[in-house]
């Protein structure tokens, strides 16, 4: 009888346990309608960022572009105006809900190391405006005296120049359709003190070894392939489809699998039928 109550005791907080820890699966909104289809369009694309060796000699740091913080901008009279205001995208909304998952839909998406965005049919050409992506850096801190080491993580937001990124990312949305815009690269170029987009000073900057600097986007161009960084291949390709154009079949196959038995699913395994391994 006591064996019985003490396991009972002990099942119980780890039954609940289980039911607390429901996953949460997050997909794209699906058009339900062929009005809704014809309303909005999909988009994928790929940042990262390349920051030059420091003072010391450090090798080049690459950072990766995250979904939250990817910002698009309408290319109008006013995009250079609002490409810094962070408009929050519409929150995810809770769709569906079983004893195992919470089922999200929502307007954008990480793909894997792509960004997959949902774009109105309104006949405006939209560009990338803001990038981010999160910085962890381990500090030492002192807790109650004794110093612990801890890792605190920020998330970093780069704006971009509208003007300069519609050169290489300038897209319209398809009814219905899914465009793959292919991967870009951020890098440093000079800029002049007073342009907005300018990043904070740097070491080199503040003691006069460099003037000041903003992000440009530029187009992959193979980079990566070429490159000898594992880590960025491993980003964009699957180890065994390192070739020109399979950075697209990662992200369609990604779309495919995140959004199962949905309208884009269906026009991602399309597009993923002309590819031949």
């Amino acid at each position: 009888m006591n064996k019985f109550r003490i396991t009972g005791i002990l099942l119980l907080p780890l039954l609940m346990f289980a039911i607390a820890c429901k996953s949460s699966v997050y997909r794209l909104e699906s058009p339900k309608t062929k009005e809704e289809i014809k309303s909005v369009g999909l988009v994928g694309y790929a940042i990262y960022l390349e920051y030059p060796p420091g003072l010391l000699g450090t090798d080049k740091i690459y950072q990766f572009g995250e979904a939250f913080g990817d910002l698009t901008v309408a290319l109008d009279a006013d995009s250079k105006v609002n490409a810094k205001k962070r408009t929050p995208d519409p929150a995810h909304v809770l769709v569906e809900e079983t004893d195992k998952e919470k089922i999200y839909n929502g307007k954008k998406l990480q793909i894997i190391s792509y960004v997959s965005r949902l774009v109105p049919v309104d006949g405006k050409s939209y560009t990338v405006s803001t990038t981010s992506y999160v910085y962890c850096q381990t500090r030492i801190v002192f807790v109650n005296g004794v110093p612990t080491t801890q890792q605190q993580c920020d998330n970093v937001y780069i704006d971009l120049d509208p003007e300069d990124t519609a050169k290489v990312m300038n897209f319209k949305a398809k009814p219905g359709e899914i465009q793959y815009l292919g991967l870009f690269k951020g890098v440093l170029k000079e800029t002049t003190s007073d342009d907005p987009f300018a990043l904070p000073a740097t070491l080199d900057e503040l003691i006069g070894v460099s003037n000041k600097k903003k992000f440009v986007l530029e187009k992959d161009n193979g980079f990566i392939l070429k490159s000898n960084l594992e880590l960025l291949k491993d980003k964009y390709y699957y180890p065994d489809l390192r070739r020109p154009g399979f950075d697209e079949y990662v992200f369609l196959e990604g779309v495919s699998k995140a959004n199962p038995n949905s309208y884009w699913k269906e026009i991602a395994d399309k597009k993923l039928s002309k590819f031949s391994k």
